[in-house]
């Protein structure tokens, strides 16, 4: 997987997930975190893309707390490292084209 080939948004929410999952002291970074992360983000669209589908993001982010107190908690560890489901989910999301390069890309009429 290539972080470097993802937006400055998103690397952000990486860090943040990463950070949210060490202060809980939980060893694996999991969607919950990510979630979490997207939905505190300042001028993040994750939040009002929920809202404009009719969802409410303070009860998801109060949702996600929940979750994410059931998580197991290690002490002594050496940091965090991707759950599967994570990794999983980031590795389709890069596999996947973006809309706005299937949709600008054309083929050359020369």
């Amino acid at each position: 997987m290539r972080l470097d080939k993802l937006t400055i948004k998103a690397q952000e929410a990486l860090q943040a997930a990463q950070s949210l999952a060490d202060q809980q002291s939980h060893q694996a970074m999991e969607p919950e975190h990510l979630l979490a992360a997207l939905l505190e983000q300042r001028e993040g669209i994750v939040g009002p893309v929920l809202a404009k589908l009719g969802a409410r993001p303070d009860a998801i982010q109060q949702a996600l707390r929940a979750e994410l107190a059931k998580l197991p908690a290690v002490r002594g560890g050496s940091g965090q490292y991707l759950g599967e489901r994570t990794r999983l989910a980031l590795e389709r999301a890069q596999r996947r084209p973006s809309a706005s390069r299937t949709s600008t890309s054309r083929p050359s009429t020369s």
